[in-house]
């Protein structure tokens, strides 16, 4: 067994009103907030990404090969240029790199190198937690479990906290999320 871990905080940008639909954990929130980011700001799969890639990446040699982490797998020339310079204004990002068109190429590439290596793996489960004030998970927990489950082909359990004020996060200026993915 391998255990894989990620997590990815970006900040908020304050908005004029709450019409900003948000992607986390491939679905949209609508939020006063925009998460700050190189590409569509889906914290939640950016997160399972990561522990994606370090855990088949502990599994043998020829898996190590893959990139340890989103940043050396998606160049950053793959975001549009504006999207990291723009700040909160409309950007034109690829909608190839939006959480599950990344998702599901990041699951290929592992598969693809599993079976290039003759390696045999399974993901047993996927557990990610999210801290932030907003916006509130809980009312589409089971709704994003059932996604990210159907994409990921094994289980997936979702939380949401706050940090009750403390820090940053606290104080409503990000978000945090970690996610760990057990392999067999």
């Amino acid at each position: 067994m391998r255990i894989g871990f990620g997590t990815d905080t970006h900040a908020f940008a304050a908005l004029d009103d709450d019409t900003f639909v948000q992607n986390l954990g491939c679905l949209g929130f609508k939020m006063p907030v925009k998460i700050l980011a190189n590409s569509d700001g889906d914290v939640v799969v950016h997160s399972i990404i990561d522990a994606l890639l370090s855990g088949a990446r502990s599994i043998n040699a020829e898996m190590n090969q893959l990139p340890p982490t989103i940043g050396g797998f998606f160049d950053e020339e793959d975001y549009c240029a504006e999207a990291m310079l723009s700040g909160i204004t409309e950007m034109n990002i690829n909608p190839e790199l939006t959480g599950e068109p990344m998702l599901k190429k990041v699951l290929k590439a592992i598969s693809d190198k599993a079976i290039k290596s003759k390696t045999d793996y399974k993901i047993e489960n996927v557990t990610i937690s999210i801290v932030s004030n907003f916006p509130k998970i809980m009312p589409r927990l089971h709704e994003m479990e059932k996604k990210l489950s159907s994409i990921i082909g094994a289980p997936v359990t979702v939380s949401a906290t706050t940090t009750d004020g403390i820090g940053e996060i606290g104080r409503g200026q990000g978000i945090n999320t970690t996610a760990v993915v057990l392999f067999n």
